[in-house]
Order: structure tokens, then C-alpha cells, then sequence
């Protein structure tokens, strides 16, 4: 009969780390950067500060070599951002509810809350505006 290993193990640390947060900030900051570089950007380059203002004919980001570059963004904007922003901001709410006793590493969920809320928020007024500029 073999006898039994019975000395104790090493306690091996746990170094995993949570990288959710830091992804929910990365798509929030994502979306911001999209909304600047195909909405807003374009917007005042065409000379169009205010939305009553006459519609211009085109973007400068399509007729130049940026064009091809900026089209990918142009349907994450118009078809995904908006989205992803309520996403992010719902799943940060839910995540500092549930972490309310953990009183390290909420920095990174706290700031895709504010940048998605805020990007959203900025959607829904002044980015419509510009939006529809856009479309049409």
C-alpha cells in the first residue's frame, strides 16, 4: 500500500486579472473617437456650425484618400455606437452594483460609465442633429 502524500502544497496565487473594465472603457473611448473622426470632424470642415445652416454637398473625408479608410467607422457609427454606448453604460452600472464592497479596481468601470452615459447623451441631442446632416 502506497502511502499518502499528505504534506501541504503550495498556495498558488491567483494572477489573473479582470480586463472587463478595461475593455468597457476601450469600446466607450472607441465610440467617441468614431463619433469625432466620421460626425463631427466633417460637420464643421464642411463649414456647417449650426444644423439650420445650408447643407453642404459632401464630406472632405470621402472624395480624399481617407475615404476608404473611414467607411468602417462611417457603419459602426451609424449602426453599432449608439448601441454599444447603452451597452457599456448598462453593463458598468451592473458591474459597480455588484462590486459595491470591493473597494479597489472600480476606476476603469466608473469612467466607461461616465464617457458611454456622455456619448450617448450627446447622441441622442447634438449628435442627432449632426447625424441627420450627415444622411442627408
Amino acid at each position: 500500500m502506497a502511502l499518502a502524500d499528505i504534506a501541504p502544497h503550495a498556495q498558488t496565487q491567483d494572477t489573473r486579472r479582470d480586463r472587463g473594465p478595461w475593455f468597457a472603457l476601450g469600446v466607450a473611448v472607441f465610440n467617441v473617437v468614431a463619433y469625432v473622426l466620421v460626425l463631427v470632424v466633417p460637420y464643421y470642415a464642411a463649414g456647417a456650425p449650426d444644423p439650420s445652416a445650408p447643407q453642404a454637398d459632401g464630406t472632405w473625408s470621402y472624395p480624399s484618400a481617407v475615404g476608404p479608410l473611414l467607411t468602417p467607422l462611417v457603419f459602426w457609427v451609424l449602426g453599432v455606437a449608439p448601441f454599444a454606448a447603452a451597452v457599456v453604460a448598462g453593463w458598468s452600472g451592473l458591474r459597480l452594483w455588484f462590486s459595491r464592497d470591493v473597494p479597489r479596481g472600480r476606476a476603469p468601470v466608473w469612467a466607461a460609465l461616465v464617457v458611454s452615459v456622455a456619448t450617448f447623451a450627446w447622441f441622442v441631442t447634438e449628435g442627432a442633429a449632426i447625424m441627420v446632416w450627415f444622411i442627408d
